[in-house]
């Protein structure tokens, strides 16, 4: 049985191929998957934290400039549907730009970066400063949205 939304067949196909949550999903979960335990990990721009469940056996260090807040019902992370509470961020260790993190150089094992570039107004200067913070031979877990539309505004640059 196909389903039709609006009267236009296939259109659940058409929106499940441009979302990649899941395949994201599981790209990030393998990636942290196979960190070994007790790494340094910094989630740089981390938001709600949504993959600090599979950082368990990781050492986990959250960063986010933490200013966001909103109204908008769509949005992930809101308190409820069309909750008044806004954004909500877990506990952070670093907050600022995610271009300048205040911690020395080589300090982490790896850096988890995921759907974040989009709002950063200095894309070069946050790889370079990844870069600066990441130890040799350190990992960078970076996923960035192939697609999407304008959303937590007015931070949405790219």
């Amino acid at each position: 049985m196909r389903e039709i939304i609006l009267g236009l067949p296939g259109v659940s196909y058409i929106r499940k191929r441009l979302n990649n949550l899941n395949e994201r999903n599981t790209f990030v979960e393998a990636q942290l998957a196979r960190l070994p335990a007790g790494t340094l990990i910094l989630d740089a721009g981390c938001g709600s934290q949504a993959y600090r469940k599979f950082c368990g056996a990781l050492n986990y260090k959250a960063q986010d400039f933490g200013e966001y807040t909103t109204d908008e019902k769509r949005m992930i992370g809101t308190s409820g549907v069309g909750g008044d509470t806004g954004y909500q961020y877990g506990k952070l260790d670093y907050t600022g730009n995610v271009w300048k993190i205040n911690e020395k150089d080589g300090t982490f094992d790896a850096i988890l970066c995921t759907e974040v570039f989009e709002h950063i107004p200095y894309p070069i200067e946050t790889v370079k400063e990844f870069s600066r913070l990441l130890k040799e031979n350190g990992r960078l877990i970076l996923t960035a949205p192939s697609n999407c539309l304008r959303h937590m505004d007015p931070y949405f640059f790219l």
